[in-house]
This record gives structure tokens, C-alpha cells and sequence, in this order.
């Protein structure tokens, strides 16, 4: 059992956050987060699966996308909001669970599918994991990934979800402890082999067999935040602002928003950016989501403004984030509530600069996202009232009941939380869209 938990924001440090959202909104968002909290707190079977392989193996998610470990993210921040429950215990035995059948399962090294999802989980919310090195419990992940990214070119793909930068994003939580740095450090090397240098700057393939089972037409440069140039603008920022590798880092940095900048399609409508680049994509407006378009790429541009202390690269971000604060909801191509591709998503990011910036446009963006997410609630159904669009489900798409972070309610409850309490979301540190101090 994890007997030294630690709530995350349960320290001295004094947080800014603010509720977003007061009045009735807030009433019909508590409610709503409860009704998550209540869906996704029942008894662990994952550790003892019976019936079929199909149903083990669904019973059997520890992953931090879709599973346990997302949960035990989202129990530890309601710990921190509401303290009379039982939130801490439970976040404690989903994290503890998790751990345990690491070593049973296969998995690979993605953050949000793999086991770097499960110890980022760990770094983040537990004290146990912060102790000297001689008991730190994470160093053998440490030194597997050190081995996985040091083998030949590493992880096929760059991205977060699933590549290089998400491995970076678990070696950042863990900063400033040597392997980490060693880790990160490796991470960067990684993507300045693979970077290719073009005249207007340095952008980075997404793999053939991805671009493959899409079923979208993607070009060979993704600009999404979760799987293009824009997560790794985000992780090189982070890693200047903490001096790891600090030269290659700003060079591939200012030369991957160089690029990025050429992208944009300069239009007055929809979004300014397309959701890829190349042979094969098609250059017309993104989506408005996190995953994808202005609102993901805004968040990516702020941060490396402020990581490598380039007020332009602020203002770049801070204009997009306002373009997609005034984007018509109905041109948004959203469909429902959750992180990745929905309406929460699109609501934090906007409290995120709300919070950052103090700008009413931000917060105004943000409370009519909150109102769109909750109107995607349908009691009775769903993981506590909500439910997630598929939209590559046979290409027309499929609705699912899906309990997860990235892409069902674990991730709207967490939203839900950081717009109706004073608790800040260190989690989305997770999403690239906030950043540990290198102070801390």
C-alpha cells in the first residue's frame, strides 16, 4: 500500500487557482462531477479477471489513458478537494494496483497506453517515490527506458501519446533527479537525429504504419498537440527551462516554431492551422480540440514562450487561443464531453489561460465550454451520465461508454474539478499544457 500517499497541491506551496465557474453552472458541475466520482469508485477486479480473455483483458486497463492509473489521478485531486472522503484511500489502492500488475501485463512504453503511464501516475502522486535514490521504486523504469530510447533510434514514433515526447514528459515529472536528466537528456538527442531541417525550419515524420490505419487523411506532419510538431515544441521548452541539453533543445525549438509558422493557412474563418501538412493531408481548417487544432497548438506556443523566455512565441499563442475563444461551437466539430477530442477539453484549456493570463475573454470561453460539456450529460447512461464519441469506429463512428482520462469521464471529472475549485490542475502536466517549475 502506498502508506506515504501525497495528495498532489497538499504542500506549502500556495496555489493561484481560481474557480472559473460560479452560480447555477457550478451547481450543475458539482453535481456532475459527483456523479463521475460515484461511477468510477467501485471494487477493483482487475487483479483477479475471470470469464472470457475478452473480458480479462478489458478488466485488466491499469493504463493512465484508460485505466487505473488515470483513476488513481482522478481520486487523489477529489482527495484534495473534498478531504472528508475516501478519495485518498481509493486513489491509493487503484495506484497500488496498478503498480502491481505492471510486471504481469504486456505492455509497452507508452504514457498513455504503456507502463512510463503508470509510473508517471506514481511520480506524480506519491511521496514514496520521492525518497533517496537507494528507495526510489521508479529507478528500474528509469533504466528500462533509458535502455528503450538509447536502443538503436528508440520508440518508432515521436509523439506524445505513444513516442519519444511522452517518454520525455514522464523523465520531466521526475526532474531534477540524475536519471531523469539523463532520460530527458537522451529524449532530446533522439529528436535532434530525427528532426528534418527544411529552409523555413525542423519538423518530425509521423511513421508510415500510423499514417496507415488512420482513418483520416493525414500528411507525413502532424500538427496536433497529441501527436505532431506542437508536443514537441511543448517538451523542448520544458527542457530549456530546466537546462537539459539546453543547446539542442532551444535550437530545435526555435526551429520547429519557424516551422510551424509557416503551416498556418491564414484564413478568417475556422481554425488557423490544418490538422497536418504533406503529401496526402488536405489543407483545410482543423477541429477545435486538444488533440487537435488552434486551442492544443496555442497552449504549445504559450508554453515554449514562456520556457525559453521568448515574449513573441506568448503572444503567437495567446492570439490563436483568443481566435479559437471566438470560433462559433458549431463550427468546432465537437460531438461530446471528454479531454481528448471534447468540450472539457476545450473548456480547460481555456481556463488554463484564463488562470495564466487573467483575461475575461478566457474565462467567458471557458464557462461556455463547461455549459457545452454538461449538456453532453444524459443520466442514466454512460460512465456518470457521459459517454465518448469514436470517430474512427468504422470510419462513420460509434458511441462507447469509456471510464478513462484521455477519452471518457475520469478526464471530464478532472476538468469539471479544476473549473468549479481553487485545487490547480498540476495533473494536466500530463497533456503539455502546464509545466513544473524548475524551481520546485
Amino acid at each position: 500500500m502506498f502508506s506515504t500517499f501525497r495528495p498532489p497541491g497538499s504542500g506549502n506551496r500556495a496555489s493561484r487557482w481560481r474557480p472559473v465557474v460560479d452560480g447555477a453552472l457550478r451547481l450543475e458541475a458539482e453535481s456532475a462531477l459527483r456523479r463521475i466520482a460515484e461511477s468510477i469508485s467501485g471494487p477493483l477486479t482487475a487483479w483477479a479477471p475471470a470469464g472470457t480473455p475478452e473480458q480479462a483483458r478489458a478488466a485488466a486497463d491499469i493504463a493512465l489513458g484508460s485505466g487505473a492509473a488515470g483513476f488513481a489521478v482522478l481520486q487523489a485531486y477529489l482527495a484534495v478537494a473534498f478531504p472528508a472522503g475516501d478519495h485518498a484511500e481509493r486513489s491509493a489502492a487503484y495506484l497500488e494496483a496498478a503498480t502491481d500488475a505492471v510486471s504481469l501485463l504486456p505492455l509497452d512504453a507508452s504514457l498513455f497506453s504503456g507502463f512510463t503511464g503508470v509510473a508517471w501516475a506514481v511520480e506524480h502522486l506519491a511521496d514514496d517515490a520521492c525518497g533517496p535514490a537507494t528507495q526510489d521504486r521508479l529507478e528500474a523504469i528509469d533504466d528500462a527506458l533509458l535502455a528503450h530510447v538509447g536502443d538503436g533510434d528508440g520508440p518508432p514514433h515521436f509523439d506524445l501519446v505513444s513516442g519519444l515526447v511522452g517518454i520525455g514528459v514522464y523523465a520531466a515529472e521526475r526532474l531534477p533527479r540524475p536519471g531523469a536528466v539523463d532520460l530527458l537528456r537522451l529524449v532530446v538527442e533522439r529528436l535532434w537525429e530525427r528532426g528534418e531541417r527544411f529552409p523555413e525550419g525542423i519538423a518530425w515524420r509521423t511513421p508510415d504504419d500510423v499514417l496507415a490505419s488512420s482513418p483520416w487523411p493525414l500528411g507525413p506532419f502532424d500538427l496536433g498537440l497529441a501527436h505532431g510538431i506542437p508536443c514537441a515544441i511543448a517538451l523542448l521548452a520544458i527542457s530549456c527551462a530546466h537546462g537539459v541539453e539546453p543547446e539542442k533543445a532551444r535550437a530545435l525549438l526555435e526551429g520547429a516554431v519557424a516551422w510551424l509558422r509557416h503551416r498556418s493557412l491564414r484564413s478568417e474563418d475556422g481554425s488557423a492551422f490544418p490538422r497536418s501538412t504533406g503529401p496526402g493531408s488536405e489543407s483545410s481548417p482543423s477541429r477545435l480540440a486538444w488533440c487537435y487544432g488552434d486551442a492544443g497548438i496555442a497552449s504549445a506556443l504559450f508554453l515554449a514562450g514562456r520556457g525559453a523566455g521568448v515574449e513573441s512565441w506568448v503572444e503567437d499563442g495567446l492570439g490563436l487561443a483568443r481566435r479559437a475563444a471566438a470560433r462559433a461551437p458549431a463550427t468546432s466539430g465537437v460531438r461530446d464531453a471528454p479531454l481528448c477530442h471534447g468540450a472539457a477539453g476545450v473548456a480547460h484549456i481555456f481556463n488554463r489561460f484564463h488562470q495564466a493570463t487573467g483575461e475575461q475573454t478566457f474565462a467567458d470561453a471557458a464557462r461556455v465550454w463547461i455549459r457545452r460539456t454538461l449538456d453532453y450529460l444524459e443520466s442514466g447512461r454512460g460512465i456518470g451520465g457521459f459517454r465518448a464519441w469514436l470517430p474512427d469506429a468504422a470510419i462513420s463512428g460509434a458511441w462507447a461508454d469509456d471510464p478513462g482520462l484521455l477519452s471518457g469521464s475520469a478526464g471530464v471529472g478532472l476538468a469539471l474539478l479544476a473549473a468549479v475549485t481553487p485545487v490547480e490542475p498540476e495533473w494536466d502536466r500530463v497533456l503539455l499544457l502546464s509545466a513544473r517549475p524548475p524551481t520546485e
